[in-house]
């Protein structure tokens, strides 16, 4: 019960009575223990989604582990040195987590390269190596399909820019390219 009382006084300033309200609190402290419960059933919701999403970018990434064993552990070794990288650079944890994930995906778009050129042991040529550059752009538009919390699609999409311009598939360079494109760049190279 919350108690409030209020003192009545005469003209003359004489106490002749006071009023007391007396409020019962019951409604307003079980609704309130109602909320708390929904706020934490919605934090929880929200941990389970994020844990979903990142299931599903990991899925993704399992897709051409099996076309291509080379890509598996990869993905995975550049994955934690990207993110190693971006955590000494203090990049925030959102950018260290768009890191992480992009690099686990970053050659996702070799799901549409012919498994003869994957796994071709000699050199490629010209024409071969020109279908292997195509892989950011589709890894791009596949991530793209995918409403994700990190902007996947772009990162894939420069991770071979240089900044000199000298990459691919746009040419871009200096701060033209996404500093989680350059951290995924640098893992990716110093990884192969």
């Amino acid at each position: 019960v919350n108690v409030s009382a209020s003192p009545i006084f005469s003209t003359s300033g004489a106490l002749v009575g006071a009023v007391l309200v007396l409020r019962d609190l019951t409604e307003s402290e079980e609704m309130q223990r109602r909320l708390l419960e929904r706020d934490e059933d919605l934090r929880k919701s929200l941990l389970r989604l994020e844990e979903s999403v990142r299931d599903t970018v990991r899925t993704m990434a399992k897709l051409v582990e099996v076309r291509d064993p080379y890509t598996a552990g990869h993905q995975r070794r550049v994955a934690e040195l990207a993110k190693a990288i971006a955590e000494k650079l203090e990049l925030g944890k959102e950018t260290v987590d768009a890191v992480f994930m992009a690099s686990l995906t970053h050659d996702i778009g070799k799901i549409k390269i012919p498994s003869e050129i994957l796994s071709k042991p000699g050199k490629l040529t010209d024409i071969e190596y020109m279908i292997i550059k195509t892989h950011p752009e589709v890894g791009a538009e596949i991530l793209g399909a995918v409403r994700l919390p990190w902007p996947l699609d772009r990162i894939v999409h420069q991770h071979h820019e240089r900044l000199n311009g000298s990459g691919y598939p746009r040419g871009l360079c200096g701060d033209s390219i996404m500093v989680e494109a350059r951290v995924l760049a640098v893992a990716d190279v110093v990884e192969a």
